[in-house]
């Protein structure tokens, strides 16, 4: 039991520590330790929904009577001793492709409750969609978040550690006319740059096909971990067939010749197809489309990865693999799946 003067007690200290506590937070603001901020999600892929939710804490220090050191006597300030406005304000990073490059995007407010708050801001896709169709489109893009805790009249403002995460750019779609020979998405990159993709439509035989892609999403059932992000990529008003170039880089791909010398690509599709095993694809009853491990499409080029010539699971038609390469050539290894596919074909990975 601590003592205080004459009148000793642990009552009484309590009472003279809040008394003092009391009669200091009452003749002036105080300054927050900090101002804690966390956006959420970290990666949003296009196109979108580019919704972010931002949280965060003020964190108040222990307020000790004048000219006192012993923490015995200090006290933390009741959590609404922060209750005031916060305010947000978001920028877009420099990407050239943008129009709104470099500029302040949304902004948002909220209010500190119990030293806590909560904020959430919804940017039109608009703001992440490139002016025009990029044949090398960066297929990524800064958001900067800026958190500004405004006090009140006992606690004094502070400002958050900026926070950054990533928003998807989207690529204008790429019309194919009918009859048109060459079709082009151009090259892409995931975040981590340790995968690309480019998807050609051959010769659209009705109406104008509209070619679209983007990676992210959930993992895929068959897929092999740390080979390869997930592709997503879709058309509208197909005619003709696809050919996807999926490519895996450094360790990645290292790791995906490792484990499949000969090859592998985990696809999803919403129709059926025939596996590599030869058997059908099974049903993802979460997704309701059909997974499995593609086979190859029964041709085959010198210097290029394929099972034994008339392996039984070589198919007549897509989706399947043309071709793949391993190479160690250049500055970092390369993983190379010339894919096959149909209009009916949405998810790959390695």
């Amino acid at each position: 039991m601590r003592r205080v003067g004459l009148l000793g007690g642990l009552a009484v200290t309590l009472v003279l520590a809040l008394a003092v506590a009391g009669v200091a937070l009452a003749t002036g603001q105080i300054a927050p330790t900090k101002v804690s901020a966390s956006v959420l999600p970290k990666h949003i892929p296009a196109p979108g929904p580019y919704i972010w939710t931002v949280t965060g804490r003020v964190t108040l220090p222990e307020i000790c009577p004048a000219g006192t050191t012993n923490p015995s006597y200090c006290t933390v300030p009741p959590k609404n001793y922060a209750d005031g406005p916060v305010d947000l304000k978001v920028d877009l990073g420099n990407d050239s492709q943008l129009a709104d490059s470099g500029h302040q995007v949304a902004t948002a407010s909220g209010m500190v409750k119990n030293d806590r708050y909560t904020m959430t801001v919804n940017i039109s896709p608009a703001v992440f969609t490139a002016v025009q169709h990029e044949m090398n489109l960066q297929t990524w893009v800064g958001v900067y978040f800026y958190v500004d805790y405004l006090g009140n009249s006992n606690v004094s403002g502070l400002s958050a550690p900026p926070q950054i995460v990533l928003a998807g750019v989207i690529n204008p779609v790429i019309t194919c006319p009918h009859g048109e020979g060459n079709c082009n998405t151009g090259t892409h990159w995931n975040p981590g740059h340790n995968t690309s993709f480019d998807i050609q439509s051959k010769n659209p035989k009705t109406g104008t096909e509209k070619l679209s892609a983007t990676f992210g999403g959930p993992a895929l059932l068959c897929e092999t971990k740390g080979t390869g992000a997930v592709l997503n990529f879709s058309s509208v008003d197909a005619g003709g067939l696809k050919y996807i170039t999926y490519t895996v880089y450094g360790k990645d791909a290292t790791k995906a010749h490792a484990a499949h010398p000969n090859g592998y690509i985990c696809f999803e599709s919403t129709k059926s197809f025939t596996t590599s095993s030869g058997k059908r694809a099974k049903l993802n009853k979460k997704t309701h489309e059909y997974y499995g491990s593609l086979p190859y499409c029964g041709t085959n080029t010198a210097n290029d990865v394929y099972p034994a010539s008339g392996s039984a699971h070589n198919t007549k038609g897509p989706p399947c693999i043309e071709w793949e390469k391993y190479s160690t050539s250049g500055k970092t290894p390369t993983w190379t799946t010339w894919i096959e596919a149909t209009k009916a074909d949405p998810h790959l990975v390695g």
